[in-house]
């Protein structure tokens, strides 16, 4: 649909943005985040991230209770400064069905885990998310991947796509102190 060049806030390289419309009905979009050129024959990093817009861009690093905060926007910007030391990759930012603020301010609140926009969910729905962001990388030239994520059982046809998961990469969870705009 649209592709612009940008500098995150609290990064140090350009990357580039594409908006990729998933059904026009719907109007439903995903974002991808590519760094570098991914080519076909080279394994390329990848994180395909379940958006939660309060852990993603809001959530502190510290829950009120002062335990760290995991996931959302950690994991979401480990990958990133994990793809800028590499110099090239790909996050797909699959944004949940419908934004719930009022569940996700509440989790906030309360330092539990937001509501999952898991990737991982049973039945076809996650499927149907694996398929979009699937063509997605196929797209984008990248055709096997490294896979950072903590849960290798979410591979479920990919290979039907011509992509072939070749490594797994685990990410930490741990705020590295170093926020966006920190």
């Amino acid at each position: 649909m649209a592709s612009s060049a940008f500098e995150p806030s609290g990064f140090s390289a350009t990357w580039q943005a594409h908006v990729y419309e998933a059904n026009v009905e719907s109007g439903r979009q995903f974002l991808a985040l590519v760094l570098g050129s991914p080519t076909p024959d080279e394994p390329t990093l990848v994180r395909m991230h379940p958006g939660a817009m309060f852990a993603d861009l809001f959530a502190p690093a510290r829950s009120s209770d002062g335990a760290p905060t995991v996931g959302g926007g950690t994991y979401l910007f480990e990958a990133m400064r994990r793809i800028e030391r590499e110099g090239c990759g790909v996050v797909v930012y699959v944004p949940p069905r419908r934004i719930d603020l009022t569940a996700d301010l509440a989790c906030l609140a309360t330092g539990t885990a937001p509501r999952s926009h898991d990737l991982a969910g049973a039945g076809s729905p996650a499927q149907r998310e694996h398929g979009l962001g699937a063509q997605l990388l196929v797209d984008l030239g990248v055709r096997k991947l490294r896979l950072m994520t903590n849960n290798p059982r979410r591979l479920v046809g990919l290979a039907g796509y011509g992509l072939e998961v070749v490594d797994m990469v685990a990410l930490s969870g741990k705020p590295d102190g170093r926020w966006p705009g920190a």
